[in-house]
């Protein structure tokens, strides 16, 4: 009996019924021994990983703890340039000492003789040049020539005694040689108890192994039980359906064959109905003399996208061009410059070249990859590469020049293109950038209209103060508040103190400005139990009639417990005993004092040390990317750790997205402050 013979009408449903359960069981044993096989593959792979990445993060882990030492002189040395070695050396082993030591594996110092400059059990000016491990290796005088040989600092693995243990166990250490100084930095640590990690590893997965395969042959037992029950009547089924399928197949099969031919003939007619209006479409977007997209289909482009950039290119005095030559050497222009952009830009594949009406041509992308920066750089190299030599067009040298106009949103885009192309041409620019706030800027430009907005403001009571919400990163209920001073304008909308801040010093009218701030703050949160913060710059401070006002207002309002002035730290604290006495007298009425800006180009540790601050306010150039900037979050991290040996709180600036509160939570920060938390609103 042949094998195609099993196959019958017959034998189907016999089959139906038992291949199913002893699938089921070889899939079972298959399976079982793939499991087995790839635990036991995954517990050697894992225990390699373990063993490598632990080493790894070790070694790793002592080069940035020398890393930090030298960053933290760095740091010393950019932000106190007059401070004398000698003073930065001992600021950076307190740092050593206070700060890196109690977070990680101790940091020692020794000079190229091998003299001990900082050792945390070894006395200052020991020389240990003699000093070898267990193995014999002449261990000082190896740290020295291998850091002096490796600019980035090097490796040395050795046998020394743990504490408390007589047996020598492998140490690597890490030194680096700062030139600078003649030191020798250097940290270690033990690597033997990786052991212990993949001994925990292979029992867990052991255990993870048997209860797999007691899981596995449990669940191919009850499906088996189910499978035969479901296939024996499945198959009774499937004896009585094939028999009704053989009656209707004989008949369908007829009628399916003249549908076929119907469908077939109805099918060829529509392919060739939607090829002709395929044609007829995309000749519709065709510009016709250079072969480029045109007008409509990028106005079809720019309803679709979510992210835009368009440059508009105009041929200056087009039409001169056209008088001169004839309209047919025009047309020839366009078509060569059309070439030269295509060509220039084929291996751009995000950045599609389009042909506008008559003379002139677009740029466009709708690529989040593509930054504002290097689009604008793209259609200034377009420019320059149709400016940079004359147009050889039959025989005629044509010489032409380029006017552009940029939008960077997907806001209006074309309108705000051909917008930006007519400022440009106002302007004798070859480029221009459209920016929404153009108009408005180009309303303020000078001081003498600024000076009338501000007198105006004032005079007509225009001047108020907007509050931003502080809020606490462990309890968003508890809310602090910064008073922010806005100019309202005659149609309801508000200006910047950018604008008007700097003017206002000059023309005197800046003690007024503080003083307008400080009144309806205090009137408005005398009306309810909220702590406020009013920023104070040197000017305020060291004005002793501002100061008088201040502390009239603190003795009429009674509610000092409640206030903080944060001291504008960016302007540098150049009057020393004057912002000491007015921290003093401020905090015998029951003020708090915060340090605005903190990080920027005056930090100082010393400063705050004695000032004796409450809060500390990291400036927002750290905090913005603070995520996924590395150095901003190692800068944040030592003013975060100076601050809470210090007992002073910390306030987050520019808190602007989700993943950025979480980082400052993470990173301990007290209170965090942006516009993700709340806008500022008029009080």
């Amino acid at each position: 009996m042949s094998v195609l013979s099993m196959f019958n009408e017959k034998n189907i449903p016999k089959f139906i019924s038992y291949l199913p359960p002893l699938g089921i069981i070889f899939v079972t044993i298959i399976f079982i021994l793939l499991i087995v096989k790839n635990d036991y593959d995954q517990l050697d792979f894992e225990n390699v990983q373990i063993k490598e990445s632990y080493i790894k993060e070790e070694t790793q882990s002592l080069k940035n703890s020398v890393n930090d030492v030298i960053l933290y002189k760095q740091f010393l040395e950019k932000k106190q340039e007059t401070l004398k070695q000698q003073l930065l050396q001992e600021d950076v082993i307190n740092f050593i000492k206070n700060v890196l030591s109690k977070n990680h594996n101790y940091i020692f110092i020794i000079d190229d003789k091998a003299n001990v400059i900082y050792h945390p059990f070894i006395e200052k000016g020991t020389n240990t040049w003699d000093v070898t491990d267990r193995a014999g290796l002449k261990l000082t005088q190896t740290f020295i020539q291998i850091a002096k040989n490796n600019q980035e600092g090097d490796y040395l693995t050795y046998l020394w005694n743990k504490p408390e243990e007589s047996t020598a166990k492998k140490k690597t250490a890490f030194v680096y040689y700062l030139k600078q100084w003649n030191w020798i930095l250097g940290t270690g640590t033990y690597l033997d108890d990786v052991e212990s990690k993949i001994i925990q590893n292979t029992y867990a997965l052991n255990q993870k192994i048997t209860q797999n395969i007691s899981y596995t042959i449990l669940l191919s037992i009850v499906l088996t039980l189910i499978t035969l029950i479901i296939s024996f009547f499945f198959s009774r089924i499937i004896n009585q359906i094939f028999a009704t399928y053989k009656k209707d197949a004989i008949f369908k099969e007829k009628k399916l064959k003249k549908l076929n031919r119907s469908l077939q003939k109805l099918a060829n007619e529509e392919i060739k109905k939607r090829s002709l209006k395929e044609k007829e479409l995309e000749y519709a977007h065709i510009e016709r003399l250079t072969g480029l997209p045109n007008r409509l289909k990028l106005s079809e482009i720019l309803e679709d996208v979510q992210s835009a950039k368009l440059a508009i290119l105009n041929i200056d005095r087009f039409i001169d061009i056209n008088n001169f030559y004839s309209p047919k050497l025009s047309d020839l222009l366009l078509k060569e410059i059309a070439k030269l952009l295509v060509e220039s830009f084929k291996n751009k594949k995000d950045v599609t070249i389009f042909k506008l009406p008559v003379d002139e041509y677009a740029i466009f992308t709708s690529s989040q990859f593509i930054s504002d920066f290097e689009f604008t750089n793209i259609c200034q190299l377009a420019i320059r590469l149709i400016e940079r030599r004359p147009f050889l067009i039959q025989n005629n040298e044509i010489l032409v020049s380029i006017t552009a106009g940029i939008s960077l949103s997907c806001e209006n885009t074309y309108i705000n293109a051909d917008t930006a192309l007519k400022i440009a041409k106002d302007k004798h620019k070859s480029l221009f950038v459209y920016n929404k706030n153009d108009n408005v800027e180009l309303n303020f430009q000078n001081n003498i209209k600024w000076t009338k907005i501000l007198k105006a403001a004032v005079n007509e009571h225009r001047i108020v103060v907007f509050k931003q919400p502080i809020v606490s990163n462990t309890d968003t209920n508890t809310k602090k508040y910064e008073c922010l001073i806005r100019i309202k304008q005659n149609d309801g909308t508000f200006i910047s103190p950018f604008h008007f801040l700097e003017i206002s010093k000059k023309i005197k009218l800046y003690p007024k400005l503080t003083k307008i701030v400080v009144s309806q703050a205090f009137k408005h949160f005398s009306q309810n139990d909220s702590e406020f913060s009013i920023n104070l710059t040197l000017d305020d401070i060291t004005n002793k009639d501002t100061v008088r006002y201040i502390t009239h207002k603190l003795e009429k309002y009674d509610i000092a417990n409640r206030v903080i002035f944060e001291i504008v730290e960016s302007e540098g604290i150049d009057s020393f005993e004057e912002v000491s006495v007015f921290i003093k007298t401020m905090k015998e009425y029951g003020c708090k004092i915060a340090i605005d800006d903190f990080g920027t180009g005056y930090s100082n540790f010393e400063y705050l040390m004695k000032l004796n601050v409450d809060y500390i306010k990291i400036d927002g150039s750290f905090i913005k990317n603070i995520d996924t900037n590395a150095q901003s979050q190692l800068i944040s991290d030592l003013i975060i750790t100076f601050a809470k040996k210090q007992g002073i709180s910390t306030i987050a600036e520019f808190v602007h997205s989700k993943k950025v509160l979480r980082k400052v939570q993470e990173m301990g920060i007290d209170y965090s402050q942006g516009f993700y938390l709340g806008e500022p609103k008029e009080i």
